[in-house]
């Protein structure tokens, strides 16, 4: 995996040196977002369904502003009784463990990984719509 990596970024434009370098290191980022992310075995109603209020979440994962990110996502024009959501309003948080923990890691790794991941993970899930030069 770790070539193919490497040689989409080097087809990308990315010196040999610096595919390398980079594409090892979003790498190790995946890898560690696997092991934060509960097993499928795990996934029950108990795991899954987590009932709290935004205030609860926001306290529990501070690093995010959930409010604003929840008031910007729903369309209020067509959701009329959302206008007014505030931190009291229930939520269902599948997972908040993992949402602690990726906050958590997103702090420990360099924002340029981050970006490489995502921008790998966007080329991954089109590599059979490529050119064949890819």
């Amino acid at each position: 995996l770790l070539k193919l990596m490497i040689d989409m970024a080097v087809y990308l434009g990315a010196s040999s040196s610096t595919a390398k370098s980079d594409m090892k290191a979003v790498l190790q980022f995946e890898t560690q977002l696997a092991q934060i992310t509960i097993p499928y075995e795990n996934r029950t109603s108990e795991t899954l369904y987590n009932k709290m209020t935004i205030s609860d979440l926001q306290n529990m994962v501070p690093q995010f502003d959930w409010n604003g990110f929840i008031r910007k996502t729903i369309d209020t024009k067509v959701n009329l009784h959302l206008k007014d959501l505030d931190e009291s309003e229930t939520v269902i948080v599948h997972t908040p463990q993992y949402f602690q923990d990726l906050f958590n890691l997103l702090e420990t790794v360099e924002n340029r990984t981050v970006a490489n991941y995502i921008i790998w993970r966007m080329v991954h899930s089109r590599i059979f719509h490529l050119s064949r030069r890819f």
